[in-house]
């Protein structure tokens, strides 16, 4: 028999910070929870593996406690990706094949999301999740009103180090 390995990668968050690597290989069948080199084992991290559900087969599973990962049974066809038990959130259905992995994503976290899964320990409520809706956010839009300096504040800053700023730029528009 010749061996073989296939790898899927599925996206938990737009970050791809953390990701699912599922393995169909011909002497075994192992999803593992992944993060990047520079998460080590964070707090998210911990909350991904808490909060994710796996049907194989319409068999529910999860991570145990002392692993990242687990052999699959060795029949297994269908594994559906969940995060959340309260309100569960799609995020992926895989097909097993014997060429291959087939992959349809259906979500990933926003950066709001995948914040409060961390800093909460489970997911954001959703209600009606839209089946395979992506959000194609890539940033993370947000304002730091503690860190603004003041009109005064500037000119201060400006004089005490000798700047010059064009007097033009700072009468108001007609």
């Amino acid at each position: 028999m010749n061996y073989f390995m296939i790898k899927q990668k599925i996206q938990l968050n737009n970050g791809g910070q953390h990701y699912l690597q599922l393995s169909n290989s011909s002497e075994s069948k192992l999803i593992e929870l992944c993060y990047s080199i520079t998460d080590l084992r964070s707090i998210l991290h911990e909350a991904f593996k808490d909060n994710l559900l796996i049907l194989i087969d319409g068999v529910k599973f999860t991570f145990p406690s002392e692993s990242d990962y687990f052999t699959l049974p060795e029949n297994a066809t269908t594994v559906v990706i969940f995060l959340g038990s309260a309100q569960s959130i799609k995020i992926a259905t895989c097909l097993l094949l014997d060429d291959g992995i087939e992959l349809n994503q259906s979500y990933k976290l926003s950066p709001f999301e995948t914040r409060f899964l961390a800093q909460n320990g489970y997911p954001h409520p959703v209600e009606n999740l839209i089946e395979n809706f992506s959000s194609n956010l890539s940033t993370d839009l947000h304002t730091h009103f503690a860190g603004c300096v003041t009109a005064i504040d500037l000119i201060r800053i400006g004089i005490e180090n000798n700047l010059s700023y064009p007097g033009n730029l700072l009468q108001k528009p007609h």
